[in-house]
C-alpha cells in the first residue's frame, strides 16, 4: 500500500518529554547502538591509517599529494554513485539480511586490506581499490541502518535516539584516530613500517564483527508495507521525486544544503590549518582541535534534549547555526591552540545539534513504505553538500589561502541562517515535539 498522505505524517501529536538515554532501555537498540560504536571508531582507524599508508609508498612528491587526495575520493565517491540504489534496495529486501551483507562485505575486504598490507603486498592502486569497495560498503549500508532505527524505540524517542547515533560518530572521530595511532606506534621500530597500518585496518575489520553479530541474533517483526512493485530504478526515482516535491521535505534538504556546504570543510581545513602555522603545533595541535570538537559534540548530545524542550527546535537550530558560524571565524583566524580548541568546542556544540535535527524531521515527515529511499535521498544531500563545499573552498584557498577561505565558509554559515526567515525546518505544530 503505497499511499500516505504527507498531512498524516505533519499532523502526528507531540510525543512526551523523553529521557536522553531512554532508547538504551530496548535491548535491540541497546546492542545495536554498542556495535555501532565499535565499527564507527573502526571506519576512523580506517580513515587514519589509508593516508598514512599511501605516504609509505614513496611517491615523488607531486604525485603523493595527489594520489592522497585519490585516498578521500576512493572512500567517498562510492556515496553519491550508490546511495539512491541503496535507499531503494532498503525498501525492496529484508533490512537486516542487507545490513548483515554489507558489514560482512566490509569485514572482509578490510581484513584482505589488512593482510595484504602486512605481507607487503599492498601497491598504491590496490589501496586505492580496496577504500573503494569499503566505500560502496558504507554507502548500502548507511540509509539502510537510517531507515532500521526508528523501529527500534517508541515515536517519542526518535529524538534521543538520533542524537545517541550523533555521540556514537562524534566519539569515534575523536578514539578512532587515537587508537590508529596507539596500533600503529606500537609496533614501530620493531617491525617493518606496513606492518601498523596493517593491524590497523584488521582492526577495522574486527570492529564490525560485533554488529554482523547483534543483526544475526535480532528477529524483526513482519514489514509494515509491501515492497515496490517497479524496478529499482523506477523505485530510486520515485524516492527523488518524493523528496523534492513534499514542500517539508524540500525545506528540510534545503536546510542541510545550505549548512554544509560551508560547514563540511570544517575538520579538514583546521588540520590543514594547523599543519600550516609553527605555533599551532603542526598535527598534534590538530589532534587537539578535533578532541575539543569531539568533546563539545558529546557536551552536545547531552544538552540537546533539555535546550530543545526549553526553546523548540527551530530555535535551536537557528542558534547552533549562528553559533557554528562564528566559531568557524573564531578557527579561522586564531593564533594559537587554545584560542582553536575553545572555538572548536563551540562549533562541535553547536554542529551535533543541526544534523541530528535535520535527520530527525527527515524520519518523522516520512511514511514506511519509502523511508529507505528518502533517506537515501537525506544522505546524498548531506555528502553531496560536503563535497561540493570542498571543491568551491578548495579553489578559493588556492586563491586566497586556507584561512582567508574558512573564513568564508564562516560567513556563509551565517548568511544561511538568515534562510530561517523563510525556509522553515518543521510545522509549527509539531516545533515543540
Amino acid at each position: 500500500m503505497e499511499r500516505c498522505q504527507e498531512s498524516d505524517v505533519a499532523a502526528e501529536p507531540a510525543p512526551a518529554p523523553t529521557s536522553d538515554w531512554s532508547p538504551l532501555a530496548h535491548p535491540v537498540f541497546r546492542a545495536l547502538w554498542t556495535a555501532s560504536a565499535l565499527s564507527y571508531t573502526g571506519f576512523e582507524i580506517r580513515n587514519y591509517a589509508a593516508p598514512l599508508l599511501m605516504e609509505d609508498f614513496h611517491q615523488p612528491f607531486h604525485l603523493l599529494e595527489g594520489m592522497k587526495q585519490y585516498a578521500f575520493a576512493a572512500s567517498t565517491l562510492p556515496i553519491p554513485l550508490l546511495v539512491l540504489f541503496a535507499g531503494a534496495l532498503a525498501d525492496r529486501v529484508d533490512r537486516r539480511k542487507l545490513l548483515i551483507v554489507t558489514h560482512v562485505w566490509m569485514m572482509l575486504a578490510a581484513a584482505a586490506l589488512g593482510v595484504l598490507t602486512i605481507a607487503n603486498l599492498m601497491t598504491p592502486w590496490m589501496l586505492l581499490a580496496f577504500l573503494f569497495v569499503i566505500g560502496a560498503g558504507y554507502a548500502m549500508m548507511n540509509p539502510t541502518l537510517l531507515a532500521v532505527l526508528p523501529g527500534l524505540v517508541d515515536p517519542s524517542e526518535l529524538k534521543s535516539a538520533m542524537a545517541l547515533n550523533s555521540v556514537n560518530m562524534n566519539v569515534a572521530r575523536v578514539m578512532g584516530p587515537a587508537i590508529g595511532g596507539l596500533v600503529i606506534v606500537a609496533v614501530a621500530g620493531r617491525e617493518p613500517y606496513y606492518v601498523g597500518k596493517g593491524l590497523a585496518f584488521l582492526a577495522t575489520a574486527l570492529s564490525l564483527v560485533g554488529v554482523v553479530f547483534v543483526l544475526i541474533k535480532w528477529k524483526p517483526g513482519p514489514r509494515d508495507s509491501a515492497a515496490p512493485a517497479e524496478s529499482v530504478l523506477a523505485s530510486a526515482w520515485k524516492g527523488v521525486h518524493y523528496a523534492f516535491t513534499s514542500p517539508r521535505l524540500l525545506q528540510i534538504n534545503a536546510r542541510i544544503f545550505l549548512f554544509m556546504v560551508c560547514a563540511g570543510i570544517l575538520p579538514t581545513t583546521c588540520a590543514v590549518i594547523c599543519k600550516q602555522t609553527p605555533a599551532l603545533m603542526g598535527e598534534a595541535g590538530a589532534s587537539y582541535l578535533m578532541v575539543s570538537f569531539g568533546v563539545g559534540a558529546l557536551v552536545g548530545v547531552y544538552r540537546m534534549q533539555e535546550l530543545m524542550r526549553r526553546f523548540g527546535v527551530e530555535r535551536i537550530v537557528v542558534i547552533g547555526t549562528v553559533v557554528c558560524g562564528f566559531a568557524i571565524l573564531g578557527v579561522a583566524e586564531m593564533t594559537s591552540v587554545y584560542v582553536g580548541c575553545i572555538a572548536m568546542f563551540f562549533a562541535g556544540f553547536a554542529w551535533v545539534m543541526i544534523p541530528t535535527n535535520f535527520n530527525i524531521a527527515t524520519q518523522s515527515a516520512v511514511p514506511a513504505w519509502i523511508k529507505g529511499r528518502v533517506m537515501g535521498v537525506y544522505v546524498l544531500v548531506l555528502w553531496g553538500s560536503m563535497a561540493l563545499g570542498s571543491l568551491i573552498f578548495g579553489r578559493l584557498a588556492d586563491s586566497v589561502g586556507q584561512r582567508s577561505s574558512l573564513f568564508a565558509a564562516g560567513l556563509g554559515v551565517l548568511a544561511g541562517s538568515i534562510a530561517i526567515i523563510w525556509i522553515r525546518l518543521v510545522p509549527r505544530q509539531i516545533e515543540r515535539a
